[in-house]
């Protein structure tokens, strides 16, 4: 990754609409260029294309926070491809510390986010599974740490 690479970076953290065209004239170069680049950047993992999603407006009240342990000798692999079949859940994290995985769901009600952690809990390899909950999901907030969060943490099940 050379200074244009950074600079295009840069401009699309900024702008993500930015043009290549744009970007091209800045950074002095051929548009086709800054599109090569774009490409071998995205290619690489260097970057991921995202949207900002307002949850609100789909109908989420909050997001669900899921602190899971498992047992121990568990295929955490095999657990993290089972609960990403859950609809749902934008985000899962290893974790270090008291729990192994962080899972972040949208849901439209309490008795939704209880029903999705009922789902996580019967999950072969599942040890315990505690809830926390944020209101209201931000625009875009589908991640970890949430913008403005109000913790009401309960224990799920």
């Amino acid at each position: 990754m050379d200074e244009a690479d950074l600079r295009i970076i840069e401009t699309l953290a900024k702008n993500s609409r930015a043009s290549f065209r744009r970007i091209a004239k800045e950074l002095g170069v051929s548009t086709d260029t800054v599109i090569r680049r774009y490409q071998r950047l995205e290619k690489e993992g260097e970057i991921q294309p995202t949207i900002t999603v307002d949850y609100v407006k789909l109908g989420f009240e909050a997001l669900a926070y899921f602190a899971v342990r498992v047992f121990a000798k568990s295929d955490v692999s095999k657990i993290i491809e089972e609960i990403a079949k859950i609809p749902n859940v934008t985000t899962i994290m290893k974790a270090t510390g008291s729990y192994d995985l962080l899972i972040v769901t949208c849901v439209r009600s309490m008795t939704h986010a209880f029903k999705i952690g009922e789902e996580i809990e019967a999950k072969s390899g599942i040890l315990k599974v505690d809830l926390d909950l944020f209101w209201p999901p931000q625009k875009g907030d589908a991640s970890f740490p949430p913008t403005g969060w109000h913790n009401l943490h309960k224990e799920a099940l």
